[in-house]
């Protein structure tokens, strides 16, 4: 397809870079996702009128839009539109010239692919049953499913076909993206030395950093240096604070804010121990769930004793359920930060274990899976 030339954009940038800066209006407003949508408007009447047309569609889930729903609170909002994969894509590039169909199967033939490791930022990134748009942090911006909304936050495999509809796609390494758009960049287009610098001259313990390390998903050794710069850079972009890198007063809160949960449960729980019933055989008589059931032990100390209150879960349902959420790497990374568990971004056992604890401890069913009402109680929702 030709590049349509009808834009009057009279700014420096790129056609590719406005795709990008146009498509994460829809993450960093946290538009949710609606089966179907096209972008009409986010409203009550509308939101009915899908669930009507497809009601008897498989895939089809519009609770999370109803009263109730996790998501309710944006309908009837303001700049809210019913929106998914492939109606995100056609609605963005339709306003670059671009017309396509609603339909990823249609637009999986779109154009010429490019190969999903060439991809670029501005490219339309399609697979038949789901689309998306190439940002320029290397990751998809996307309607990804009504668990998430509208997310930038993972990358394309082989199953993508990229197809370069804009050109100027290469901005992203060049740096020309203006630092006063609340739009994403590269992490190559923030001075990441500057950012070092101001985060060194911080008066934030070790013990700070290590907590803001863990918060924002990278190593948590307290040094605040160019990763941690640009894991804070990341986890700006994804919270719709300036994305600079740097851990100021206001970044500073919001990740405090956003861990709050993590610190109460860390104050109140001294220790999560979890043994197999083969191991609590000695001073209890089950033995016979020792390979499926796990007893997880938080105890919390007093002056002069300690109570402590077990949870039995079956830990391998518990991680099969998380293993199937879909959830990215990044955010398990916070998930277990706030249980107080090693956050490498695997959902494995320990990990199972410290989110039952967690969620007795925040009055919800401990069972160790991480669904949607302990993401919300989280507010990582």
């Amino acid at each position: 397809m030709p590049e349509s030339s009808n834009s009057s954009d009279s700014s420096s940038k790129t056609k590719a870079q406005q795709v990008v800066e146009e498509a994460m209006k829809y993450v960093n407003r946290h538009n949710p996702y609606a089966y179907c949508g096209s972008g009409e408007a986010l409203t009550d009447a509308n939101v009915n009128k899908l669930a009507k047309a497809h009601k008897n569609d498989s895939d089809a889930h519009y609770d999370h839009l109803k009263p109730g729903g996790k998501d309710y609170d944006k309908v009837n909002q303001s700049g809210m539109e019913c929106i998914d994969c492939s109606g995100l894509t056609r609605k963005v590039y339709k306003k670059f010239g671009k017309n396509l169909e609603h339909s990823s199967k249609s637009q999986y033939n779109a154009g010429k692919d490019m190969g999903w490791k060439n991809a670029q930022p501005g490219d339309l990134i399609v697979r038949p049953g789901h689309a998306a748009i190439m940002g320029d942090n290397g990751k998809m911006i996307e309607a990804k499913g009504w668990k998430w909304g509208c997310t930038n936050d993972r990358k394309p495999d082989s199953q993508y076909k990229a197809i370069r509809l804009v050109s100027g796609g290469s901005y992203a390494s060049s740096g020309t993206t203006s630092s006063s758009t609340s739009t994403t960049t590269s992490s190559s287009s923030f001075n990441v030395d500057a950012a070092v610098k101001y985060n060194k001259a911080r008066n934030y313990s070790k013990s700070d950093w290590k907590k803001i390390q863990a918060a924002v998903g990278t190593t948590a050794d307290g040094i605040p240096g160019k990763n941690t710069a640009k894991a804070i850079y990341s986890w700006q972009k994804a919270h719709g604070l300036t994305a600079d890198g740097k851990c100021g007063p206001a970044t500073y809160s919001a990740i405090c804010s956003a861990t709050s949960s993590q610190s109460s449960t860390s104050q109140s729980t001294t220790q999560t121990t979890s043994t197999s019933q083969s191991t609590t055989s000695q001073t209890t008589t089950q033995t016979t769930t020792a390979q499926t059931t796990t007893t997880t032990t938080s105890s919390t100390s007093s002056s002069s004793s300690s109570s402590s209150s077990s949870v039995q879960i079956n830990v391998s349902a518990a991680v099969s359920y998380n293993n199937a959420r879909g959830y990215s790497k990044a955010l398990w990374k916070q998930i277990q930060a706030i249980v107080g568990t090693t956050a490498d971004g695997i959902p494995g056992k320990n990990t199972a274990q410290a989110i039952a604890v967690w969620q007795k401890a925040n009055g919800l069913t401990a069972d160790g899976k991480c669904g949607p009402a302990t993401l919300a109680k989280m507010k990582l929702k």
